[in-house]
C-alpha cells in the first residue's frame, strides 16, 4: 500500500534483521534508563547479601575463636594427664571439625541462595521496566495513531474543498460568456426599442 503523503512503499521488517534504533532518541533514552536500572539493582542486592554473608562469618569466626581459646586452655590444663585428656581433645577437635564442615556446606548453600535470589530480583526488575516502556510505547504509538487519522480527515476535507471550489470555478467560466450574451441582446434590445 502506497503512502497517500508520501508517496512511498513502507519497507518490510524482517525477522532476522536487528530493527535500527540509532535514529529513535526516544527508544535509545528507554534503553540507558534499563541499564541504569539495571547496574543499580545489581549493585545493592549484591552489596546487601555481601554484607548480610560478611556479618555472619564474622560471628561465626568470633564464636569459633572463643571455642579455640577454650580447648587452649584445656590443652594446657590436661598437659599433666595426657593420655586421658587426648581422646577428649580429639573428640573436641572432630566436633569443630565437623561444625566447620557444616558451616561451609551451609555458608556455601547460602552464597547460591542469595545469588539466585538477586538473579531473580535483577529478572524480575528487567521484565516490569520492560513492560512498563511497552505499555508508554503502545500509548504513543495510538497517539501517533489518532493524529494521523485526524491528519487524514483534514486532507479529505481539504480535497473535497479544492473540488468544489474548481466546480464553482468552471460554472463561472462556462456561465460568463453566456451572461455576456444574454446582456449584449438586452442592451441591442433596449438601444432598438
Amino acid at each position: 500500500m502506497e503512502n497517500r503523503i508520501t508517496g512511498k512503499r513502507p519497507q518490510p521488517i524482517l525477522d532476522d534483521e536487528d530493527e535500527i534504533i540509532t535514529d529513535n532518541q526516544q527508544v535509545m533514552e528507554l534503553n540507558s534508563a534499563v541499564d541504569k536500572l539495571l547496574a543499580v539493582t545489581q549493585g545493592g542486592l549484591l552489596q546487601k547479601a555481601l554484607a548480610l554473608s560478611n556479618e555472619k562469618c564474622n560471628n561465626l569466626v568470633s564464636r569459633l575463636n572463643v571455642q579455640v581459646m577454650d580447648l587452649t586452655l584445656k590443652v594446657s590444663d590436661l598437659t599433666e594427664n595426657n593420655a586421658k585428656f587426648v581422646n577428649s581433645l580429639k573428640e573436641n577437635v572432630e566436633s569443630v571439625t565437623r561444625r566447620l564442615e557444616r558451616l561451609t556446606v551451609n555458608q556455601t548453600e547460602m552464597r547460591e541462595r542469595v545469588t539466585k535470589e538477586v538473579q531473580t530480583a535483577t529478572a524480575r526488575a528487567i521484565e516490569l521496566t520492560i513492560t512498563d516502556f511497552q505499555k508508554k510505547i503502545d500509548e504513543s504509538a495510538k497517539q501517533v495513531g489518532v493524529q494521523l487519522k485526524e491528519t487524514e480527515k483534514e486532507i479529505m476535507k481539504l480535497k473535497e474543498d479544492v473540488s468544489f471550489e474548481r466546480g464553482f470555478r468552471r460554472f463561472l467560466f462556462w456561465a460568463t460568456p453566456a451572461l455576456l450574451l444574454v446582456q449584449s441582446i438586452i442592451m441591442i434590445i433596449s438601444i432598438l426599442a
